[in-house]
């Protein structure tokens, strides 16, 4: 059967890629709001009731919203972005998302990258930070938490969050940003907006920005190079691995 061009479906726009990027911020705040009353209602109707204000203060509060509501909210915006993007889905090149699978031993190899990937970014936050790089939220809440949330926290940071921040920013932010820039350009708008969403995890101080960034041009280079987002989820989870290995440790 003949394919012809018209029939091959176009990137998506950058309007529909920024919508994409909003709506899944805006399902987690939803996610989070919701699991958040649950808990505060359970506590308030159990038979040693807390005060409100003593409930939002106590750290437990905060850790298990985290751990609940963070893999709910991933596997809610993947289920919303699949259908808002059906077509785009399994399209490679600079066209699509790219759900294409890759070899193990490939998946493997992005993987190892993205280790070496958050050793280059953590020096170059320590340059940049002169020696006193600014503390992730994740740290303090990994810190705090009981062994079976802290393995959740870490399942959900290598598994989830790659899978579904490289489908907005690798499979869908990127081929909208090529539709009407140079790659390269493309690619550095990219992993800066990458970089600048990931900034209150850092308390909103900006050291950390120039890594993220390289994280985040490590990965657009990978889907680039390869055609699937797999390779891309593979750098992003490597980094994420390494990252969760040593916040373990450290609370350990």
């Amino acid at each position: 059967m003949h394919v012809t061009r018209s029939s091959m479906p176009m990137p998506p726009r950058l309007r529909a890629a920024l919508g994409a990027i909003a709506v899944y911020f805006l399902i987690q705040i939803a996610t989070f709001i919701v699991v958040g009353i649950a808990y505060a209602l359970i506590h308030l109707a159990s038979a040693t009731p807390a005060h409100l204000q003593d409930l939002l203060r106590d750290p437990h509060t905060r850790i298990l919203t985290v751990v609940v509501a963070l893999p709910v909210s991933c596997a809610l915006s993947l289920l919303v972005l699949r259908a808002w993007f059906r077509r785009q889905w399994k399209t490679g090149a600079n066209v699509g998302i790219g759900i294409r699978p890759i070899r193990l031993s490939a998946f493997t190899a992005n993987v190892l990258l993205g280790i070496a990937t958050l050793f280059a970014s953590g020096l170059l936050t320590l340059l940049v930070s002169r020696g006193h790089p600014p503390v992730q939220d994740i740290r303090q809440i990994i810190a705090q938490a009981a062994l079976p949330m802290r393995l959740v926290l870490a399942l959900t940071a290598v598994a989830l969050v790659p899978l579904v921040e490289e489908v907005l920013f690798r499979g869908i932010l990127l081929p909208a940003l090529i539709r009407h820039l140079p790659v390269l350009a493309a690619v550095a708008i990219d992993a800066s907006l990458f970089a600048l969403v990931h900034l209150p995890d850092f308390d909103w101080k900006p050291q950390g920005l120039l890594g993220l960034a390289l994280v985040g041009g490590v990965c657009c280079w990978r889907r680039l190079k390869t055609g699937s987002i797999f390779s891309s989820v593979a750098v992003h989870a490597g980094n994420n691995l390494l990252a969760m290995v040593v916040l373990l440790s450290a609370a350990h």
